[in-house]
C-alpha cells in the first residue's frame, strides 16, 4: 500500500484562461494506491488511516496502469454480501475505469461527473498512464473558487 497524505495544496492551472484538471487533481505521486493481491483490510485501513473515500489498484507490474480503483460504495457492498476482509482486493473492485484526461477542462470534468452519477475518476495523459485522481468534490472545490473571485470570473468557459 501507497499511502500519501491526500492534505495538498496545489496551484491552479490555466491553459488559455480555462482551467483544466492538471491543475487541481490529486496527482498521482500523492494517490493512495494498493495491488490487486492485497487484503480488502489492508486496503479499508489506508483509507480509514488517510481519511479517504478511495484507492486506486495497480499494476503490480506498471504502477503507472491503473487497474481498478475501492471505493466506500465497495466495502459496503463487500459488507452486505458477507464478504472476508481477507478477500483480495482484486475481488471487490470496481475495474471498469472512468478515465478522464489531463487536459480536460474543470467545466468538462463537472459534465463527466453529472452524466456518470460517480464520484471519482483516474486521469490520464496522452498514453494512458495514471497521472493522478480527480473526485466531484474536487472540482466543487475548485467551482466555488471562481465565486469567491466574483466579479472577476477566474475563466472564460466558468
Amino acid at each position: 500500500i501507497t499511502t500519501t497524505s491526500t492534505n495538498h495544496q496545489q496551484t491552479t492551472t490555466l491553459h488559455s484562461n480555462i482551467m483544466i484538471v492538471s491543475g487541481f487533481m490529486i496527482p498521482a505521486a500523492k494517490v493512495a494506491t494498493c495491488m490487486p493481491t492485497d487484503t480488502a483490510k489492508t486496503a479499508l485501513d489506508a483509507m480509514v488511516k488517510l481519511k479517504i473515500g478511495a484507492i486506486i489498484v495497480v499494476s503490480p507490474t506498471n504502477a503507472k496502469q491503473a487497474v481498478g480503483i475501492l471505493t466506500k460504495t465497495d466495502f459496503v457492498e463487500a459488507y452486505q454480501q458477507g464478504q472476508s476482509l481477507d478477500t483480495p482486493v482484486s475481488m471487490l473492485m470496481s475495474a471498469t475505469l472512468l478515465t478522464l484526461r489531463d487536459t480536460a477542462s474543470r467545466d468538462a470534468a463537472a459534465s463527466f461527473f453529472e452524466s456518470h452519477e460517480n464520484h471519482h475518476a483516474v486521469v490520464v495523459n496522452e498514453k494512458g498512464d495514471f497521472v493522478g485522481l480527480i473526485s466531484a468534490w474536487d472540482v466543487s472545490a475548485e467551482c466555488s473558487k471562481d465565486g469567491k473571485a466574483w466579479p472577476w470570473n477566474r475563466s472564460e468557459d466558468g
